[in-house]
């Protein structure tokens, strides 16, 4: 079957002016086949359609025809997520500095509430420097809440409890499924290497020295299983290490994640029902940032400095700030709300939330927030989340959101999905979640190369929490080179730019695992976040507005 892919490109036709066009682009036009190693070679997310065949966002082809000679102004981009490797060597340059604020000298010197916040804030310590690396999940909160209440509960609260109680269930079977396997693979692994010792001694082997051992005693039954077991561990990276930490992994979500007594909120001095009380936190933005890796994940896709050795940082006037909101488990509506607050008081013009979460207690709050964001002229960027839903069905709502009762409350909010590198059904990253009404944008989402703390660069990246930040910094060029223009005008012209894909993708489900959908069908905008693109109709808009 032939594909049509229609393409909207907005071309600079004089020197003085641009103006809109539209132009075509047939699928036997477009290179088909480019592998997952040449992408990354190429990163094939900062791509161009036109010039490269990859469906990226066309930055590099946005500096290079359109920025390189262009004056920008600084914008702060408020990272929310885990903690930031502010040191990192890739992301030292791109860090906020609270121009306020003197360091660690213990004093509130711009008497904001937040005690040394030189970098930004951490909502999940305390001021003894000790911080949480795990919170229950929020399903958990709203059991410990619901089953100590001291009225009758409401229909609907009762209905809630049921829901989240069958939640945790499935959860605490999952969890202690995977401790028994665990431990299974555990002790195959350590009988093999008892076995195997016996006949290799002290010196190490290969898969190739275990196919050769099998191939000589095949009528062994017990070799035979032992060597195929070390052969599967070896092959797919099932080391003593990998498993102790797989198992720990398991004990600790158990001890804290799915824990009801687990005293989160004590531990770091906050009395989560009390909506203004802030009095808590700390200044240590980047602890155990090496465990907390996913906030310098996120924050690598706001600077293009990790590229090569001579690449230029097309994000050189973005600054980062981190506000720390999220550990494993479920992130508490009043640290997002209070890190919205504080991101606006404090500068920033894109808030990127790259997390999201099942149940919210006080949705309000953070509903309130966006509103004050919303109010201050500031644009937020959320990751749509990758467990395959459609987020338009009421029980797949993912929080935080900026709907009420199925009508959007803000214009200020834009939620983003996660996009391949293929020209093909497998367009659609195959854990995005997806909403022709609950998902405005689509950015690349697989096979991305980012950055990890203690100066690493990270490979395959998947997830889109990283198309989040890929959008939010397209939103912060466009912020960054035309700063007169609104969030709301910037949301609408990621949205209206975007690249639109005439594709049946793969969209599978448990009902229909074969389903494809048109990719067009699957957020509001039906395209993938452009900057070239964007950055020609903020022009345009600039233009207009001086008419």
């Amino acid at each position: 079957m032939k594909i049509g892919v229609i393409l909207v490109f907005f071309l600079i036709v004089s020197s003085s002016q641009a103006q809109q066009k539209k132009s075509i682009i047939t699928w036997d036009k477009i290179k088909k086949e480019i592998s997952l190693l040449e992408q990354r070679e190429k990163k094939w997310y900062h791509q161009d359609i036109i010039k490269d065949s990859v469906p990226g966002t066309s930055l590099f082809r946005t500096y290079d025809e359109l920025l390189k000679h262009k004056k920008s102004e600084e914008v702060i981009v408020a990272v929310l997520d885990m903690s930031v490797d502010i040191h990192h060597k890739y992301l030292k340059s791109n860090i906020w500095i609270n121009p306020n604020e003197i360091a660690n000298n213990n004093i509130d010197d711009d008497g904001n509430g937040y005690v040394d916040d030189l970098n930004g804030w951490n909502f999940l310590g305390n001021q003894r420097g000790e911080n949480l690396t795990y919170e229950q999940f929020e399903f958990v909160r709203i059991i410990k809440m619901l089953d100590n209440s001291k009225t009758p509960l409401t229909k609907a609260d009762s209905l809630l409890l049921t829901k989240v109680k069958t939640v945790y269930k499935s959860y605490l079977k999952e969890a202690n499924d995977n401790l028994i396997n665990t431990n299974m693979v555990i002790e195959s692994r350590t009988n093999a290497e008892i076995f195997l010792k016996n006949i290799f001694g002290n010196r190490e082997y290969t898969i190739k020295d275990i196919d050769s051992l099998k191939k000589s005693f095949p009528n062994d039954t017990l070799l035979q299983t032992h060597a195929r077991r070390m052969s599967n561990f070896i092959t797919y990276g099932f080391t003593p290490e990998r498993n102790e930490e797989r198992k720990n992994d398991i004990l600790n979500s158990i001890k804290f994640m799915l824990n009801k007594d687990y005293p989160e909120r004590i531990i770091i001095g906050d009395f989560e029902q009390t909506k203004l009380y802030s009095n808590y936190g700390n200044n240590n933005v980047d602890t155990h940032f090496s465990f907390l890796s996913h906030g310098t994940l996120t924050s690598g896709f706001l600077t293009t400095k990790y590229i090569d050795k001579d690449s230029v940082n097309i994000f050189k006037n973005i600054k980062i700030m981190p506000l720390r909101v999220s550990a494993y488990g479920s992130e508490h509506d009043k640290d997002i709300a209070l890190a919205i607050r504080y991101a606006v008081d404090h500068g920033a013009r894109v808030i990127n939330m790259s997390f999201g979460k099942r149940f919210s207690m006080n949705k309000e709050w953070v509903d309130d927030a966006i509103k004050y964001a919303e109010n201050k002229d500031v644009l937020i960027v959320k990751s749509a989340g990758n467990d395959q839903f459609n987020t338009d069905i009421l029980e797949n709502t993912k929080y935080p959101n900026d709907y009420n009762n199925g009508i959007e409350f803000s214009d200020n909010y834009i939620t983003v999905g996660g996009t391949s590198y293929g020209l093909n059904e497998k367009l659609l990253y195959n854990r995005s979640n997806y909403g022709k009404e609950t998902v405005d944008i689509f950015a690349p989402g697989y096979g991305l190369i980012g950055l990890r703390p203690n100066d690493n660069v990270a490979t395959n990246l998947k997830g889109t929490s990283f198309s989040a930040s890929i959008v939010s910094g397209v939103a912060a060029l466009i912020r960054s080179y035309y700063p007169s223009l609104t969030a709301a005008e910037v949301k609408q012209i990621l949205m209206d730019s975007s690249v639109k894909y005439d594709i049946l993708v793969d969209v599978p489900t448990k009902e229909n695992p074969d389903q494809q959908l048109p990719f067009s069908e699957l957020s509001k905008s039906g395209g993938i976040v452009n900057a070239y693109n964007a950055m020609l109709m903020a022009e345009e808009y600039i233009r207009k507005k001086k008419k």
